[in-house]
């Protein structure tokens, strides 16, 4: 019975350690730059997925079009980054769980 309390105990420690790290792990995303760019716009955003730079050339000003299609690409593109990052860091912690809300 004493060695499941011993095991428990560890196991509570070793979560109070990855919670720990993980919260490491958010608190560099949000100051992690990732960029991107698509032809005609540049786009910085955190790993967080906050956008904190947009250049938008202006030759894509007149073709909304085009310029809406770009700027969906380019936000996806930086978001995917973003996210592969994040998911790294946080499975490094996690020993490769699939952890709900990571």
């Amino acid at each position: 019975m004493f060695d499941k309390l011993k095991d428990m105990g560890k196991l509570m420690q070793q979560a109070k350690e990855m919670k720990a790290q993980m919260q490491k792990v958010q608190k560099e995303l949000k100051t992690t730059i990732i960029d991107d760019e698509v032809p005609g716009i540049k786009i910085k955003m955190t790993g967080e997925l906050e956008v904190t730079e947009l250049n938008i050339d202006d030759n894509l000003l007149s073709d909304k079009k085009k310029l809406t299609k770009s700027l969906i690409t380019v936000y996806n593109k930086a978001a995917t980054k973003s996210k592969e990052l994040a998911t790294k860091q946080l499975s490094a912690i996690s020993g490769g769980l699939n952890l709900p809300g990571m």
